[in-house]
């Protein structure tokens, strides 16, 4: 499809793509709802942050995405919406309101949207005292992704504290993502995307099938109802491990993915396997700027022989993922027709993605603190976020499970062994794999 700018069409990004043949697959699913809660303790104006909120839509044209399908095709169009973007619920007569307003929020994010009739991006303000607040928002994939809900956080405070200042608000550059789906659209049709999947042509070709999801379900249907676990990182670890990763030329993303690999491998002995890596795909300051779904998944392929020390691994896959990182436009769902997975099964069932964003801005006269919401269907077996949301604030390792796979205690090994892997990374980066007794450490 191409663009019509007269009558407001514009197609979907390939990565949008993705998410909406998969979404009308499984339509009362909300695996691809995202979202959070803020917590806010203090004063709080309602009517000032609605009017925050709807500069923000205004500012941002992919927050008022609407899809919509002609018979043929389905396209989106930017919709202007309404000055009452903000729903408000008062739940300080509950018995225990701040329970009731956590448990609300969970239900209610769960709730798929009307894909095709919906605004994508909604959002709450729960009363629950004089002096305590939650904003829960909520929105679609198809129009944001996590870099997208900080810039969103980081805006709506922006304003808010302006107004509440009586700062005039000074026109600013509008970043719209209308831009990004112009600047998918060429990549498509351009000789780049072919370089491009030539590369991943020759990643994918000989790629190990995916074992986690035919270890345990004896082919047993699988329901993709999950749990989520925590990891907390106490700041003076992760700082270690950011002095550690600065002196050995690689960064926490390489330390973690080696990390995760040597876990999985000893754990489950495969020393061959693939993991999905998000990646921000927002390759100009302008992109970093805008809000809107940008976010792509690639394979990363791990084989290594037992003699490789773990800084060597970290090496290797730092230079792997430079190699990748060249490519990394090319959207999953072709990757994935490359690598005939109909004949090996999945390409890959453990995905890892790394928030690094800030959530520390302040409402004025109010402290506020983000807690990211999950769905309790996960895809494949094994989904983990690491979030670090602030320079000063302990950092949190989520692991969302798939409960046909997995039990509490299988999860305790991995996240016990992986915090025991990191001490040993950074105590002994000559050790080589073969020198790794999983049970012993």
């Amino acid at each position: 499809m191409n663009i019509n700018e007269e009558t407001d069409k514009y197609p979907l990004t390939c990565y949008q793509m993705d998410i909406w043949l998969e979404q009308i697959m499984f339509p009362d699913d909300s695996f691809y709802n995202v979202g959070a809660y803020f917590t806010i303790k203090g004063l709080f104006d309602y009517s000032i942050f609605e009017e925050a909120v709807n500069i923000l839509i205004k500012e941002n044209d992919a927050l008022s995405i609407q899809l919509e399908e002609d018979g043929i095709e389905i396209f989106q169009r930017f919709v202007p919406k309404p000055d009452n973007n903000v729903q408000f619920y008062d739940f300080t007569k509950e018995t225990n309101p701040i329970e009731y307003s956590i448990n609300w929020m969970k239900n209610e994010f769960l709730k798929p949207f009307e894909i095709e009739s919906d605004f994508l991006f909604k959002n709450y303000i729960i009363k629950v005292a004089e002096d305590i607040h939650f904003w829960f928002t909520k929105a679609h994939h198809l129009v944001t992704d996590g870099m997208g809900y900080s810039l969103i956080d980081k805006r709506v405070v922006e304003i808010y504290n302006a107004i509440i200042n009586g700062q005039v608000l000074c026109n600013r550059e509008i970043y719209s993502y209308k831009d990004f789906i112009k600047k998918d659209l060429e990549y498509q049709n351009s000789n780049k995307y072919k370089v491009d999947g030539l590369f991943w042509q020759k990643i994918v070709e000989n790629s190990p099938e995916a074992f986690l999801q035919t270890r345990k379900n004896n082919n047993k249907k699988i329901t993709g109802k999950s749990l989520l676990k925590t990891l907390v990182l106490k700041r003076d670890f992760y700082n270690d491990i950011l002095c550690f990763c600065e002196e050995n030329n690689c960064t926490v993303f390489h330390f973690l993915i080696g990390i995760l690999y040597i876990c999985i491998s000893k754990i489950y002995s495969e020393n061959s396997f693939c993991i999905g890596i998000a990646v921000l795909n927002r390759n100009n300051t302008k992109f970093k700027k805008t809000i809107g779904h940008f976010v792509n998944i690639v394979p990363l392929i791990l084989n290594y022989e037992d003699e490789y020390s773990i800084k060597e691994l970290f090496t290797d896959i730092r230079k792997m993922l430079f190699n990748c990182y060249r490519h990394i436009k090319y959207p999953l769902s072709e990757i994935i027709k490359k690598a005939d997975v109909k004949s090996k099964g999945k390409l890959f069932d453990i995905t890892l993605s790394y928030e690094k964003s800030n959530h520390s801005w302040e409402f004025c006269n109010a402290k506020k603190n983000t807690t990211r919401l999950y769905h309790n269907t996960e895809k494949n077996a094994i989904d983990i976020c690491v979030k670090e949301y602030s320079e000063k604030n302990d950092v949190e390792i989520d692991f969302n499970y798939q409960l046909d796979l997995f039990d509490s205690s299988d999860i305790d090994n991995i996240v016990n062994s992986i915090i025991r892997l990191m001490r040993i990374g950074i105590q002994n980066p000559k050790l080589k794999l073969s020198e790794i007794n999983i049970k012993e450490i």
